[in-house]
């Protein structure tokens, strides 16, 4: 797993940086207006690749599982019928999109009816790149999966750049660029992945694997109609200026959710062949808590320092994106615990307790939209929305942490210590950059070269220090190394 990671790490490095690159060209070339609406799109997008039927997510749950009953015919076929059914679907969606823009809807904008169009076509590819990818990770082949994301993001900035150098319309060129890219990477995992498969239409399979992912699916979408509710109340009764003054701030936020779900996406087949060797909860519990323990600092080392970078990216960067910034800091606080849940909310599905986060994720959608919308009577600004939307997210993900620890059999007691552990880590982050905002109001404003680079050496020494004095003597250094490596065997 140490290889597999380091290149998914290598992978979703270099595709985050030139997603980073992306958002700072479509932040700087659109208007706040245009990027509200672009940001919505892209929600319209996460949801296509999640409305599948169950298909992708029921194989991805099986194959693994398969494998560790060493069922190994079985697989074969699986993935045959997902292959054939997911590209029906997406020509659905697709079609679907296609005829939504027909619909004569009197406020639509022309951007809106010529990006839905041209939505329809990203949304065809980025389907199937998602189900490729889906199977490079049953197939632990993250080195494919670390060169397509690679290819993407260089592909999207490439082709980003060059249509913002034609005539054509920006927006509609942000959306063509995104076409070609998904095109070009698809290719580029076609091409590495060597996976031959077969159209086979078998229905009974089909009826079987939409039954086994379609709770997956319904976790997929209320998770991202709970993420996405302030941005839609915002639209609905604010303006798309505030829109995409709040979608900068949310875009940056989900660099935390990235991170972690870098290691979730490692994790979660290896779960589920863990639990396929005996369905056993308490054998796997070790793994999940230790890979709990990686996530908590390296969530909070990302956010304390995405906290500390803001005022400079802002000012230098997004100038024009400003009145957003105080609420981008309370976006980056509430993800914070939206992320860390990843690993535990990925152990929940792994064990069959996926109803527990569709009960957390229904009351966060109703609690979301009475709250948001009680937010913006009351403020009348995005600012009040971000206070809401982050207790939200932290809400949420506070119940998926606290739950799966009790799963794991561990008491009120044990669960009250565990998550001090693994909260303190951020606690302590933000007492330094607290510390340091003090100081230079009593010392007088110092140039940000000096200041940043200062406060992270302090945030990295401090972290480092309180993991040693934390897990001194409990040999968390070797179960780390076990937790990270394929072939070890998770001690009871």
């Amino acid at each position: 797993m140490v290889r597999d990671s380091l290149q998914l790490l290598a992978g979703t490095f270099f595709s985050n940086l030139f997603n980073l690159i992306r958002v700072w060209i479509i932040a700087k070339t659109l208007v706040p207006e245009t990027y509200g609406l672009w940001n919505l799109f892209t929600v319209i997008l996460s949801y296509c690749l999640i409305l599948d039927f169950g298909l992708v997510s029921g194989m991805d749950k099986r194959v693994p599982f398969l494998r560790g009953q060493s069922r190994m015919e079985e697989i074969d076929h699986v993935k045959n019928v997902a292959f054939s059914g997911l590209h029906l679907v997406s020509l659905i969606l697709s079609a679907g999109l296609l005829l939504i823009s027909f619909i004569p809807y009197p406020s639509w904008s022309d951007e809106t009816i010529v990006g839905l169009r041209l939505l329809s076509l990203v949304t065809f590819f980025a389907v199937l790149q998602n189900f490729h990818l889906t199977v490079m990770r049953a197939e632990k082949k993250f080195g494919v999966i670390s060169a397509t994301l690679t290819i993407h993001g260089v592909a999207a900035v490439g082709f980003l750049v060059i249509a913002y150098q034609t005539p054509l319309n920006k927006f509609y060129g942000t959306l063509l660029s995104l076409f070609l890219a998904y095109l070009t990477s698809l290719s580029v995992c076609l091409l590495l992945s060597r996976q031959k498969f077969k159209f086979t239409l078998n229905m009974a399979t089909l009826v079987s694997l939409s039954r086994t992912g379609f709770p997956l699916v319904m976790l997929g979408l209320g998770f991202v109609l709970f993420m996405s509710m302030d941005r839609w109340l915002i639209a609905r009764y604010l303006n798309q200026t505030d829109l995409g003054h709040y979608a900068l701030g949310i875009t940056i936020a989900n660099l935390l959710f990235m991170l972690a779900s870098v290691f979730a996406y490692i994790f979660y087949p290896r779960v589920l062949e863990r639990f396929g060797e005996n369905q056993h909860i308490p054998s796997i519990r070790p793994y999940v808590l230790r890979i709990m323990t990686i996530i908590s600092y390296l969530t909070a080392a990302l956010c304390c320092l995405m906290i500390m970078v803001l005022p400079f990216l802002y000012q230098q960067f997004f100038a024009a994106y400003l009145p957003g910034m105080n609420s981008a800091y309370l976006l980056i606080l509430g993800m914070f615990f939206v992320a860390f849940a990843t690993i535990p909310g990925n152990f929940l599905v792994a064990v069959n307790q996926q109803n527990v986060i569709l009960l957390a994720q229904a009351a966060g959608i109703v609690l979301s939209v009475t709250g948001n919308y009680i937010a913006i009577k009351l403020t009348g600004d995005i600012f009040g929305v971000a206070v809401m939307s982050a207790l939200l997210f932290s809400a949420y993900g506070l119940v998926i942490i606290i739950y799966s620890l009790k799963l794991m059999g561990q008491t009120f007691v044990e669960v009250t210590r565990t998550l001090i552990g693994l909260v303190l880590p951020l606690m302590l982050g933000l007492s330094v950059l607290l510390f340091f905002s003090l100081a230079q109001k009593w010392i007088g404003n110092l140039p940000d070269h000096l200041v940043i680079p200062l406060e992270g050496a302090s945030l990295v020494m401090i972290l480092t220090m309180l993991f040693f004095v934390q897990h001194r003597g409990t040999g968390i250094l070797s179960e780390m190394k076990d937790a990270l490596w394929v072939n070890k065997k998770i001690p009871n």
